[in-house]
């Protein structure tokens, strides 16, 4: 998870200003911007060992375990957050998303689209996830419309249109798959996205020899 550094402070003080967090808590931030997740869940646990009513902290910790692929650990601390009262604002996306990859698409969609409708600058994470997310329950239809609207994002372009090509294969829709994945490779070539479709693309040629 290679956030800005004060894009993950603001997510996690809310409306408080980033200086007020424990030191702790500020390693377990820099550690998730440095994506070690572990080292960030230590982290955020010491601060919490501190001061149990720490909510920074403690939604940091789920934070680092959904980055670590912990997601049904991390669901459940993000509903802990909630019952406890937490407020932060990316709330619905960050427990939307570990619901999704824990198994439980039908919730984690409740939330990924509430957060979606609600217009907030970084909805476009939330229209790939639910990309990813109507596209395993075979709404196909709403999975293209999640992955256009994010596609005309820029930043979350490139990542869009590999999604969009993988839809399109998936529905047997090659031609359209196509024209999506040449449209990554004309417009972001040196993208995170462009990259892994070469990796794709090379494996696959091994596999053939």
């Amino acid at each position: 998870m290679r956030l800005a550094l004060v894009v993950v402070l603001a997510a996690l003080s809310g409306s408080a200003a980033a200086q007020t967090l424990s030191d702790s808590t500020k390693r377990g931030v820099a550690s998730l911007q440095a994506g070690d997740s572990k080292a960030a869940f230590s982290a955020f646990t010491t601060s919490l060992k501190a001061d149990p009513r720490d909510g920074a902290a403690a939604y940091g910790r789920a934070l680092a375990l959904s980055a670590g692929g912990k997601n049904a650990e991390a669901a459940a601390m993000f509903a802990a957050y909630e019952k406890a009262g937490g407020k932060n604002p990316r709330l619905d996306l960050d427990f939307g998303t570990a619901l999704v990859r824990s198994g439980k698409v039908k919730d984690g969609i409740a939330r990924l689209e509430r957060y979606d409708a609600a217009g907030r600058p970084d909805a476009g994470e939330a229209k790939l996830m639910l990309g990813a997310a109507y596209a395993s329950e075979k709404r196909f239809g709403d999975a293209e419309r999640a992955l256009k609207n994010a596609s005309a994002i820029e930043a979350y372009r490139p990542t869009a249109l590999l999604l969009l090509g993988g839809l399109e294969a998936k529905r047997d829709r090659k031609a359209e798959s196509q024209t999506y994945l040449a449209m990554l490779k004309k417009d972001a070539p040196n993208s995170p996205a462009s990259k892994a479709l070469d990796d794709v693309v090379r494996l696959r040629k091994e596999a053939k020899k």
